[in-house]
């Protein structure tokens, strides 16, 4: 058994803190730094690939971390040890042989075939290696493909 699901879903489910925490990694503890998105709003900067220094998380401490925030008795506990941690309680902790660290997977269709390829597709864009006309002429390129009748068709605008 494994969690298999996107990067919210799998937080979610096996008590991490989402990717705008703190401490936003489920596989590590490093405290990555800030970016500006704004006003009074920051989010995680994960371009350190120094993983050599990075703090991996291991299901036993995640176990503890997760049954503290459980046994806190005020919200205000439970929000300093999420920041603090990054951890929350789920209900997969009370299964003694489930190691949330690691069996919380991101699958393949979400990361790879979603994420990743938007991400590199953004950033084309902000340094002028796609512009307008390469989409327009990706979208004529599209439209002229025929598709056997024993397929779906392509969606009009992809």
């Amino acid at each position: 058994m494994s969690v298999n699901c996107d990067i919210p879903a799998a937080r979610k489910v096996a008590g991490f803190m989402g990717q705008s925490a703190h401490k936003a990694c489920n596989k590590c503890s490093t405290v990555f730094s800030r970016i500006s998105t704004g006003a009074n709003s920051t989010k995680p900067d994960f371009s350190d690939f120094d993983d050599e220094h990075w703090i991996l998380r291991n299901n036993t401490q995640q176990r503890q971390e997760a049954y503290a925030w459980l046994n806190a008795t005020h919200i205000t506990q439970q929000r300093t040890l999420q920041t603090n941690t990054g951890s929350k309680w789920s209900e997969l902790h009370r299964l003694e042989y489930f190691d949330v660290v690691r069996l919380t997977t991101v699958d393949p269709i979400h990361n790879l075939f979603l994420g990743m390829p938007k991400r590199m597709v953004e950033v084309w864009v902000d340094h002028g290696l796609l512009t307008t006309s390469d989409f327009k002429a990706m979208a004529d390129e599209s439209a002229s493909i025929i598709i056997p009748p024993q397929y779906s068709k392509i969606p009009k605008g992809m």
